[in-house]
This record gives C-alpha cells, structure tokens and sequence, in this order.
C-alpha cells in the first residue's frame, strides 16, 4: 500500500496531461492566493474531481500549499503559484501575458515558507 501525505510530495510522481480544469485551477494567480473551497467554486465541476486535480497539481508541483493547524487536523489548504514553470504553461495554453507583477510574486512565494497575505480576512478577491 503506498504512503499516502498530505504534507510531503510523493517522489514518484504519476504523470498525466494537463487538462482545463488544471489550467482554471492555475489562473489562481490572479488571485495571490485561494482556499480549496474557494477554487471549487470558481472552476466548478464536481467537488471531489477538483480536489484531485488540486491534489495532481501539488504533486507535480505546479501549485504549492498550506493549512492553518486545527486542535486535531488541519484545516483546508490554501494554494498559491510559487514556479514559473506554472505562469509559462499559462502563458502557453491559454496565451495569457506574463506581467512583472506575476513574476514577482510568484518570486516572493518561492523564497517564503508562505505566501505574503494581503490584509486580514481577504482571499481570492
């Protein structure tokens, strides 16, 4: 049975092409930052199928995340873009322009354990 983590990336990663509902999930830079909840709502779809494609993203690590600590779990992840690899698929497929504000913070939230959050209480706005 494999090891199954919510927190470490697995070393083999299962492979897969990138379908729309993967480049939907990574046009949440422009938003800084989204809660899974959040992302299933704006994608649409079914819930549980988003969720494994969060799950695909993270493992080939196109999306990074994190989840404030609970009394006894966690609660939901929060993704945000931390490689460039993600803005140029982005760029790619959906011919979208890469600004410098992108990059940058796509930079800052690589050299950060977490993303830099706006002000309190804003996600995904």
């Amino acid at each position: 049975m494999a090891n199954f983590s919510k927190f470490v990336r697995p070393e083999e990663v299962r492979g897969g092409r990138i379908t729309d509902r993967d480049l939907d999930i990574l046009a949440i830079l422009r938003y800084r930052f989204c809660s899974a909840a959040q992302l299933v709502r704006l994608v649409g779809g079914n819930e549980d199928v988003t969720h494994r494609h969060l799950r695909g993203l993270w493992e080939r690590q196109f999306i990074s995340r994190w989840a404030f600590p609970g009394i006894r779990t966690h609660r939901e992840f929060y993704y945000y873009l931390d490689n460039r690899g993600s803005l140029d698929l982005l760029a790619e497929m959906r011919r979208m322009e890469i600004h410098v504000q992108m990059l940058a913070e796509v930079r800052n939230n690589r050299e950060k354990t977490t993303p830099v959050l706006p002000h309190a209480g804003s996600t995904c706005s």
